[in-house]
């Protein structure tokens, strides 16, 4: 197993691509901090599922959108090899419809929040760690609607990249995922069949992403099989772009 022995960390991880990745990390080996805001039924049903296949795993509530909950959220984490931030949402509006509040609160959770997990995150990462940011292909700004969340994911791909450079010498790499549509609860309730079908229709696959299609790309990233990748953007969206 790739993972053995290591302590993960994946906010946002009961439900989605967080779900899948905290079981394909956990079926790598590596013990499994399953974080969750809302969710906890969801977060439990995460460590039965991976504590049923022979691994190990715990949750952890925090809201990564209020400094104070990440501070405590650490407080609870003593050592850690790798930081998955998978915590975020986006909600498209007209952009004359945006208000100071819908700006505010992806930007606290996108980008605040994934900033602030990864300065406390790396008071107990151990040299050699991992830590990869969930973007989106949305970072190119595909419509005016989903400005604000094109604008706090540009922002992860430039913190990805920034921070590289500070934590290189302690052999930490930094690489951002950047997934196209992908199948999870909350996108078979955003769009209809008819949407669904034109976006599996841009894939050259021609079908929506999975959530275990972005979490096998993490959990290379987490190996040592990519230790020389660093400071990137991992575009995976099937030939969308």
């Amino acid at each position: 197993m790739q993972l053995e022995n290591k302590i993960a960390l994946v906010t946002g991880g009961s439900r989605g691509i967080g779900r899948a990745i905290a079981l394909r990390l956990a079926s790598e080996g590596a013990f499994v901090w399953v974080n969750y805001t809302k969710h906890q039924e969801a977060a439990h049903e995460v460590v039965a599922q991976i504590e049923a296949a022979g691994g190990h795993a715990q949750t952890v509530h925090a809201d990564i959108s209020d400094l104070g909950q990440i501070e405590t959220l650490f407080g609870n984490i003593e050592a850690l090899d790798i930081l998955v931030n998978n915590a975020g949402y986006g909600d498209f509006v007209p952009f004359d419809k945006i208000d100071a509040a819908h700006f505010d609160g992806m930007f606290n959770l996108n980008v605040r929040g994934l900033f602030f997990t990864t300065r406390h995150a790396l008071r107990v990462i151990r040299d050699g760690g991992r830590i990869v940011n969930i973007s989106s292909i949305a970072s190119r700004g595909f419509s005016g609607e989903g400005a604000v969340y094109a604008s706090t994911k540009a922002a992860v791909n430039a913190f990805t990249t920034a921070i590289s450079k500070d934590v290189g010498a302690r052999g930490i790499t930094v690489n951002a995922v950047s997934p196209g549509p992908v199948q999870t609860e909350l996108f078979d309730v955003a769009f209809d069949d008819e949407a669904k079908k034109r976006m599996a229709s841009n894939s050259v696959f021609n079908r929506i992403g999975q959530t275990d299609d972005i979490a096998d790309i993490v959990a290379f990233l987490c190996s040592d099989g990519a230790r020389w990748i660093t400071g990137r953007e991992i575009v995976a969206d099937g030939g969308v772009i």
